[in-house]
């Protein structure tokens, strides 16, 4: 997190100063981003169960520093969602065990997200234009919903679950390294057509809980890929 607060300065600073020295060009628009996402535990006897689709919608900000660089901020909402399976015991309301087998839990996160990459264009006459370009996206839970369902080894019948409040189990900060390219195309004289791919790899442990069978941390990082679509003015 304090890495993330000093670029942040840096970047301020750096743009600052430009501003005395020179004009910059300020563009704002707006961005759909359809993704695939999944989590990666980090606990023994936890597994991914593979991907599931989300999206993101948000604000660009972009700053041009020059002709091939120039910085990409805003927010995004982020809905990201994944699936985890994990040993789990079954206790009732005295705390006596019942029965232990398998949770199958598919996860339902909702971001609030301040990215801030820096693009690195090639030079092109024409209206089409390549970029590739690396960043960070700090990123704030601001929801956090799952369905879960048992096998149990007893043979015991346990109602699935939908709609479980799980926001206490999600860390509220997550920090993920962003890293893409893509094709920005002049529609016209103001308008500009964005067209991406990136990749977001979440590098902070997203889970706070304890396995309820053996009581190890829980840890898993949330991961995904995302088709950007923008438009600037």
């Amino acid at each position: 997190m304090k890495k993330c607060i000093l670029l942040f300065v840096l970047i301020f600073f750096f743009l600052t100063e430009k501003n005395f020295s020179q004009e910059k060009s300020y563009r704002f628009g707006f961005s759909f981003s359809p993704n695939v996402c999944w989590i990666k535990p980090d606990t023994k006897n936890y597994n991914s169960e593979g991907g599931m689709m989300g999206f993101s919608w948000g604000f660009l900000s972009h700053i041009n520093m020059s002709d091939n660089y120039s910085i990409e901020t805003g927010f995004n909402i982020t809905q990201a969602y994944g699936k985890l399976s994990s040993p789990y015991l079954i206790e009732d309301n005295n705390g006596n065990s019942v029965s232990t087998g398998t949770l199958n839990r598919k996860y339902y996160l909702k971001y609030f997200e301040i990215p801030v990459i820096l693009r690195m264009q090639a030079n092109n006459e024409s209206r089409y234009k390549f970029f590739g370009q690396i960043g960070i996206g700090t990123s704030f839970n601001i929801r956090a919903k799952a369905d879960d369902d048992y096998q149990l080894i007893s043979g015991s019948v346990i109602p699935s679950e939908t709609n479980v409040d799980i926001k206490d189990n999600i860390t509220l900060v997550r920090e993920s390294i962003i890293i893409g390219g893509g094709c920005s195309i002049d529609l016209n004289s103001t308008t500009t057509l964005i067209l991406g791919l990136n990749f977001n790899n979440g590098f902070i442990d997203i889970l706070k809980g304890h396995n309820s069978l053996n009581n190890d941390k829980e840890q898993a990082y949330l991961n995904y890929f995302e088709l950007n679509i923008g438009v600037l003015f």
